[in-house]
């Protein structure tokens, strides 16, 4: 099949057409939104594996200071478009996730195992809540960083109308990301509380090994993971396999190692404080984190950033 490339106008992703759909409107998978496909200039090009596609861009060095200071750009000039959805995402997300842990965290004091069995059951629950609020704020932030600065800007109605449907692909691949964070965070908690349960019976050369190896589990190892799985987020938009994407994000994330792990820190330090404030922080911060790691994702593969171009 003759096939020409063309990038979607609304998310960037490079996408492969039949030449038969030049002219007609084509829907793209990633961010499921119709344009006109238009073959102009470009010669047929053979059918490529996505993993070559999604791998053949260079990387870009971008210092941390341009990616916080395009972050905070887009902040300030479309601050409505980000904290209008985010103020009902997180209230929403204070109901339905911060009040009942909170319950559970009390009730644990007095009967720790049926808190633990109700914590049980209410898992899958809080996983789902997790994506769609996952899923909701890397939309947006795309959405953000897609729109033209000479559109005139929606009104409250609208911007809230489109907030909330990102669309079956981002959520089925956010959803794998969760899946994903829960297991590490299982294990990693579990082998923590291993380590710790085994200090007590365990002489004072073993106590020091075990609090050590503790340490790097319970605090360097979720750095070191954060660190090479940031740019996976960003990238759950882009309709690629699972370990086509893992490939990218680690392809990624080494590219500029400390710039990794300031995003980490960074992110970490934002969610941090939304939580400590019993989540209603989160209406403040969360719309910020995703922003810095999808404009982080695009600056890195040199990918456009529309609303700051057109400034």
């Amino acid at each position: 099949m003759q096939l020409f490339r063309q990038t979607c106008p609304h998310c960037q992703a490079t996408l492969e057409l039949p030449i038969e759909a030049s002219g007609k409107r084509s829907l793209c998978p990633g961010c499921e939104r119709e344009f006109v496909a238009e073959r102009v200039g470009v010669s047929s090009v053979p059918h490529q594996d996505d993993r070559s596609i999604a791998l053949e861009r260079p990387l870009e060095r971008v210092s941390i200071e341009t990616l916080f200071a395009d972050t905070m750009a887009i902040v300030s000039l479309r601050r409505r478009d980000l904290y209008l959805p985010a103020f009902v995402l997180c209230l929403g997300y204070f109901l339905l996730v911060v009040i009942p842990l909170s319950g559970l965290n009390v009730y644990a004091q007095t009967n720790l195992r049926s808190a633990l069995i109700w914590l049980g059951i209410a898992t899958p629950f809080f996983c789902g809540v997790n994506t769609y609020v996952i899923a909701i704020l890397i939309y947006i932030a795309n959405r953000t960083v897609n729109a033209s600065s000479s559109e005139e800007p929606a009104s409250n109605g609208t911007v809230l109308k489109s907030s909330f449907k990102p669309g079956w692909p981002l959520f089925r691949q956010v959803a794998t990301f969760v899946l994903l964070a829960t297991f590490i965070a299982s294990v990693l908690v579990v082998a923590t509380g291993l380590m710790f349960n085994q200090m007590a019976a365990a002489t004072i050369q073993l106590m020091l090994l075990l609090f050590a190896f503790a340490f790097a589990v319970s605090i360097i190892a979720p750095v070191l993971i954060a660190m090479m799985l940031w740019p996976m987020l960003p990238l759950c938009d882009r309709p690629m396999p699972l370990l086509v994407r893992l490939r990218r994000t680690f392809r990624i994330a080494a590219h500029s190692l400390f710039n990794s792990f300031l995003i980490s820190v960074a992110i970490t330090f934002l969610l941090g404080i939304g939580l400590g404030l019993m989540g209603i922080g989160l209406i403040i911060t969360a719309p910020i984190a995703a922003l810095l790691l999808v404009v982080a994702q695009r600056r890195t593969e040199g990918e456009s950033i529309r609303f700051l171009d057109e400034q």
